[in-house]
């Protein structure tokens, strides 16, 4: 299972979810029945994995994108993010400096919604991990404007926590 390749399916459920407005397991569903693109998986597989790794996986790529654990993975950690996406919400908004969230884009959104769910709730992933996770998600699927911005949104949020911890 690749954690990795679990966040970029994430994100891209998120972004589905915000799009279309609707936060449910409909949405998630059906981002699991779609195929990716061979283009598509084959530039994320190559940044995701390596040799003998990218090699299996993207031979397996014809009968789905993610394995049954990634799957799960998604399935299990969404469903807490959508419980918890308006203290999300809330926590994003209080760090952005004369931003509103209506004017992030939908995939800065996603991945910064993905990062700060991992931060406050995901004991078992250290914070820069989700930072650095989020920052490349972000050069992958967005700018790297938008890199540096999220970048700078999130070590906002670590030190407010950091502060408030102290």
């Amino acid at each position: 299972m690749s954690r990795k390749l679990s966040r970029i399916a994430m994100m891209k459920i998120l972004f589905a979810m915000e799009h279309r407005g609707e936060f449910n397991d409909e949405v998630m569903e059906s981002f699991f029945e779609t195929q990716w693109e061979e283009s598509e998986i084959e530039k994320i597989y190559n940044h995701v994995f390596s040799g003998k790794a990218l090699k299996r996986r993207l031979e397996e790529s014809s009968e789905s994108s993610l394995d049954e654990d990634e799957i799960l993975y998604c399935r299990e950690h969404i469903g807490e993010l959508i419980e918890h996406l308006k203290t999300i919400d809330e926590l994003i908004s209080n760090n952005l400096k004369d931003w509103t969230l209506d004017r992030l884009t939908i995939v800065d959104l996603s991945i910064i919604r993905l990062a700060v769910y991992e931060i406050l709730y995901c004991d078992d992933i250290a914070n820069p991990v989700s930072v650095n996770e989020a920052v490349d998600i972000a050069k992958m699927f967005s700018t790297k404007d938008s890199a540096r911005f999220i970048n700078g949104i999130l070590g906002s949020i670590l030190r407010q926590s950091n502060d408030q911890t102290n």
